[in-house]
């Protein structure tokens, strides 16, 4: 992925976009719309359907149910500072959204360690 496809994550329009061929719709629960509202874009692939990834924490995630809410698996799998933030696109500040990015550069040295 390059720098602005990295970049345009940090927009759940963009995030959203990715969700093609995403399996779950109405009235699931965990939708792409809520997918693309927890952090997550579409990482997926025919061998692996529902593998979804935070654009900060980078914690990839799959084996999707329909009852799962994205909010509360994101929430359950770790630390991550999007989730923390709790706060929607609107609601952030610019410190806020260059912290994030800050955050997912870190999470991006420590995964390649």
């Amino acid at each position: 992925m390059d720098k602005s496809e990295e970049l345009s994550l940090f927009f759940e329009k963009n995030r959203l976009k990715t969700f093609k061929n995403w399996p779950f719709k109405l009235p699931s629960a965990c939708t792409k719309e809520k997918m693309a509202a927890a952090g997550f874009y579409f990482a997926g692939s025919k061998s692996e359907p529902d593998l979804a990834c935070c654009f900060v924490c980078l914690k990839e995630l799959d084996g999707w149910e329909e009852e799962d809410d994205p909010w509360e698996e994101h929430s359950r799998r770790g630390e991550c500072d999007f989730i923390k933030l709790n706060k929607t696109e609107e609601e952030m500040t610019v410190m806020e959204l260059f912290d994030l990015l800050v955050k997912r550069r870190l999470n991006q040295m420590v995964s390649c360690e």
